[in-house]
């Protein structure tokens, strides 16, 4: 489902986008948040339904937090936030994840919140039918297959989230909440690649451009696979990317900031060569220094010893000790090189 032939434009935009995320660590902007991130959630909540056509405004749903919704986009707000704050316990290539961040977005809004839907489905626009879905028959093989590929991917991790993106909108395996999902799943993907996506909002560029997000999907339903929708997104983030890099805010100076940063938006299981890698700036000995204090501070686990010493982030709502760390804790190998198929 996710294989397809990139062409030299798809291959000239990832290229450009891995070598910003170069420049935005070397530049210590990856480690630099530019906005609270209750803001941040505010505004990815308030675009990612305003392209659905939700009335509510961004000091609205800032509003929100711990009244009784309303509404029905009150809720759907709500439930949204929920969501965003908890984007790190969603496990990317896990199709039960997916079920339960449906589940998230939609409680309270229609009956079969993180389940696949049981009927068919036909979208309209300006009155004439524009997208078919598959049966509701065919959804949960089709989706067991989308997300096995997402575990053995034909392109980088940025290709293949572009293309899940789309491929999740095609399928349209829920009755209703599929765009907001797949919007989020999209970042919950990217985020694994690098921490900048963490705070690059694509749903906020997503509904600046609305009209040309929706023109991609259909292109790319014409074409008959992702391509064209591959090729908007990555032009997307490469220039999110590039603007982010023009504004150059400053990295977190102390080592606390440091600490609470990491912990939020490092990766889960780390060395201290990573950590380094995060905050390219800084020396090794203060490194070591931020990484005793953070073990102290309970932000993460230390395990084993010199040089096999690693370090885990808990979960929320997970305990560890710090006896040697389950499979499921233990380093992972890096991924897997790009492989880029060319059509030129």
């Amino acid at each position: 489902m996710l294989e397809f032939t990139l062409n030299s434009q798809c291959i000239s935009r990832l290229t450009e986008i891995h070598e910003l995320l170069g420049a935005l660590t070397y530049a210590g902007i990856a480690a630099a948040p530019r906005e609270p991130r209750s803001t941040y959630w505010t505004r990815t909540v308030h675009a990612t339904l305003s392209i659905e056509g939700s009335p509510l405004s961004q000091v609205q749903v800032a509003q929100l937090s711990g009244l009784d919704p309303k509404t029905q986009w009150e809720r759907a707000a709500q439930n949204a936030l929920r969501a965003y704050q908890g984007i790190k316990s969603f496990t990317p290539t896990s199709e039960r994840s997916l079920l339960a961040a449906h589940e998230a977005f939609m409680d309270g809004l229609i009956p079969r919140a993180g389940r696949y839907r049981n009927g068919g489905v036909a979208l309209q626009q300006a009155g004439r039918i524009v997208h078919v879905a598959p049966p509701a028959s065919a959804v949960p093989g089709l989706m067991k297959s989308l997300m096995s590929e997402l575990k053995r991917p034909h392109y980088s991790p940025i290709v293949a989230s572009c293309a899940f993106h789309y491929e999740l909108e095609f399928l349209h395996p829920f009755s209703d909440g599929n765009g907001r999902l797949g919007r989020f799943w999209h970042t919950v993907l990217l985020r694994q690649v690098h921490p900048i996506f963490d705070q690059l909002s694509i749903e906020s560029v997503l509904d600046r451009e609305r009209d040309g997000y929706y023109r991609a999907l259909s292109a790319s339903d014409k074409a008959g696979h992702a391509l064209p929708f591959v090729e908007f997104m990555l032009d997307i983030l490469a220039d999110s990317l590039r603007n982010l890099l023009h504004q150059r805010p400053s990295p977190p100076q102390t080592s606390e900031a440091r600490i609470q940063y990491f912990a939020e938006f490092g990766p889960q299981n780390f060395t201290r060569t990573d950590y380094l890698a995060f905050y390219p700036s800084l020396s090794a000995p203060t490194a070591s220094r931020d990484l005793r204090t953070g073990t102290a501070s309970a932000h993460w686990v230390r395990y084993g010893d010199k040089r096999t010493t690693t370090y885990v982030i808990p979960r929320a709502n997970e305990t560890l000790n710090s006896e040697a760390p389950t499979a499921r804790h233990r380093r992972q190998p890096a991924s897997n090189p790009i492989r880029l198929r060319s059509s030129d």
